[in-house]
C-alpha cells in the first residue's frame, strides 16, 4: 500500500473509532482511489456502510474485498442478504 493510501486507511481508522462514520468512510475512499487493491479498506468501509444502514454499499464492498482475497469478506455480504 502507497504510503499516503496507508495515511488514509490510518485516519478513517480513527474516525470510525470516534464514530466519525461520513469522515472515515470519505478516507476510506480516498484510501481506495489511491490503492484500489487493497482489501482491508474495501472491508473497512464495508463495516462502516453497514453502521450507517447503507447495507447495499456494505454488501459491494464486501464483495471487492472477498475478490481482493479477503474471503471472509464474502461471508459478511451473505449474512448481510439475509
Amino acid at each position: 500500500m502507497s504510503d499516503l493510501s496507508e495515511k488514509y486507511y490510518n485516519i478513517a481508522m480513527s474516525k470510525f473509532k470516534l464514530e466519525d462514520y461520513k469522515g472515515a468512510i470519505e478516507d476510506f475512499d480516498e484510501a481506495i482511489r489511491l490503492n484500489p487493491k487493497h482489501a482491508d479498506s474495501y472491508l473497512a468501509r464495508a463495516i462502516t456502510k453497514n453502521k450507517i444502514d447503507d447495507h447495499a454499499g456494505a454488501i459491494e464492498d464486501f464483495n471487492a474485498a472477498g475478490e481482493l482475497g479477503n474471503t471472509e469478506a464474502y461471508e459478511f455480504a451473505e449474512q448481510l442478504k439475509k
